[in-house]
């Protein structure tokens, strides 16, 4: 056994439990008092390492073009991601055996990518362990279960390989303790996109420590547009969020080699496509750069953007005109008003 292969196994066998390892392990403090929000550690029963069984897969047609930057809430989006990928045979110690005792669910995956990659058939969707299974009309409708842990985490362990398609490379990770993902976001009116963009990066690696970072109210409304939530409101949602371990407030639009050592982060999951903002032609390309980017995808068909569109065009049709009134905002009725779209 070379001692790649030693480390990994020494990896699985301390580092497989879904929260208490990483939490045990991990939150570091900061020399400066920078606040942060952890997230209390809670005790769960043992559970047998994981075991990846093998699959058939149906290849998945990807979408022809991403969402726009609203997508998902983070400087590039309003919160839709998800990951998976290729199974095949490689050399890093990652890949083996990685995952505990797996309920199944059925699949069929709206996931998007830049990179073709084959998905688990609908005998082959798993859960992580303690998560729950989502019910049948949301596995039918747009199934937020369709990827198991080992397909994320194959997708990521390629991605680190090397793929052509992609111009910059992957760090490997540390072996010796939970790896430190960071992802950021707005995550204005926090939904199940933003759920599956954290519930990637924290199943990334057999064992994650996740710091999910929330930009300001004024990084959002210079670099975008005004939040419906409060920073406050919007971290207190991040933190609720079961894949969450720690919350970082305030976290910086552009990130830089000070924010990177201050949480001595490993890898930062995101949406890959370039991300324009200001005089940025891609603000992850710092990360990308220093091997510390690790490739997410969305999940189309959610995102802030779409639910404020779903609440504007209810509000003009008068959709909520009864409700107004009962709330004693009659004031506010679309009826009657210059956006009174039934008139």
């Amino acid at each position: 056994m070379d001692s790649s292969t030693e480390s990994f196994h020494h990896h699985k066998k301390t580092l497989h439990s879904k929260r208490s390892s990483e939490e045990d392990n991990d939150p570091l403090s900061t020399d400066d008092g920078g606040s942060s929000l952890p997230i209390p550690t809670i005790s769960r029963s043992a559970k047998p390492p994981f075991q990846s069984k093998p699959s058939s897969r149906a290849r998945h047609q990807l979408a022809s073009s991403m969402l726009s930057d609203d997508g998902t809430d983070s400087q590039t989006y309003d919160g839709d991601i998800e990951s998976s990928v290729t199974a095949a045979a490689g050399s890093h110690p990652f890949n083996r055996t990685l995952h505990p005792t797996l309920h199944h669910s059925s699949s069929a995956s709206t996931l998007t990518s830049q990179i073709d990659d084959v998905l688990p058939s609908s005998k082959s969707a798993a859960l992580a362990p303690d998560e729950p299974m989502p019910t049948a009309e949301a596995t039918s409708t747009f199934n937020p279960a369709a990827l198991t842990p080992e397909h994320i985490q194959t997708f990521i362990r390629e991605a680190i390989e090397g793929q052509s398609s992609r111009s910059y490379k992957i760090n490997q990770p540390p072996l010796d303790r939970p790896v430190r993902v960071f992802a950021d976001g707005v995550y204005d009116l926090f939904h199940f996109g933003h759920a599956l963009q954290l519930r990637q990066a924290k199943l990334s690696f057999p064992s994650v420590y996740l710091l999910a970072g929330v930009n300001s109210d004024e990084d959002v409304i210079t670099h975008k547009a005004r939040c419906v939530m409060t920073q406050a409101e919007r971290c207190e949602a991040v933190r609720h969020c079961r894949w969450v371990d720690e919350v970082i407030p305030n976290s910086p639009w552009v990130l830089d080699q000070a924010f990177i050592d201050k949480w001595n982060i490993d890898y930062v999951a995101h949406d890959e496509v370039p991300y324009v903002s200001g005089s940025h032609d891609d603000v992850y390309a710092f990360v990308k750069a220093q091997g510390k980017f690790i490739p997410t995808r969305r999940t189309p068909g959610v995102s802030t953007s779409e639910l404020l569109e779903r609440i504007v065009s209810g509000y003009r049709k008068r959709d909520f005109d009864g409700k107004l009134e009962k709330m004693g905002h009659a004031e506010l009725k679309a009826e009657g008003s210059d956006f009174d779209d039934k008139r």
